[in-house]
């Protein structure tokens, strides 16, 4: 009997990694509840002064109407946009492809406007910058970080303990895939 019951397990776990690898999501109770979760701690609000590229921005934390660098810098959690011609991080001398698009996604969804940050366990980065999930709305409905995933223009990236939205992400990364959007083209 203990058998046919392991027997059973083992099916069932291959045909659920079958489903995830064709693309069919089977998700946990708890994956659900982090797919639809909501920021649950007051957000702290900052008015965007200038985005560096697709996934860091200075914003006005102390309402001075300056940027003091570096303690005011934001880079958005769990994602990673291609990288700018200026950055230390590229070497070619060009913009990495879709990186400009990020760039002005972020600027035409949060320079010059509010921006609204949730911290997860680490709330700064080795660098001084402070680590947060970006909502363009003071309850929380639209988060920055998720909807560039969702168009393409970031990939799923989590570094350390912050990971709140994680399964949220990577099953947002997996749908632009699929759909060949932006960086997935």
């Amino acid at each position: 009997m203990a058998r046919y019951f392991l027997g059973l397990i083992a099916v069932l776990l291959f045909i659920s990694s079958m489903l995830s690898v064709l693309g069919f999501q089977v998700e946990s109770p708890q994956e659900k509840a982090a797919l639809s979760r909501m920021p649950t701690a007051p957000l702290t609000s900052c008015q965007v002064k200038v985005v560096f590229d697709g996934d860091t921005f200075g914003c006005d934390l102390n309402r001075n109407g300056r940027i003091e660098s570096p303690q005011e810098h934001v880079r958005m959690l769990g994602i990673d946009a291609t990288e700018m011609h200026y950055s230390r991080k590229n070497t070619s001398g060009r913009d990495e492809p879709f990186a400009k698009e990020a760039k002005q996604w972020v600027e035409a969804n949060l320079l010059h406007r509010p921006a609204y940050l949730e911290s997860d366990v680490k709330p700064r980065d080795k660098y001084n910058r402070v680590l947060a999930y970006v909502y363009l709305d003071p309850k929380g409905q639209t988060m920055a970080n998720a909807s560039l995933i969702q168009a393409g223009l970031a990939k799923v990236l989590f570094i350390g303990q912050n990971r709140r939205y994680e399964a949220r992400f990577y099953k947002l990364e997996r749908e632009a895939r699929q759909a060949h959007r932006k960086l997935w083209q």
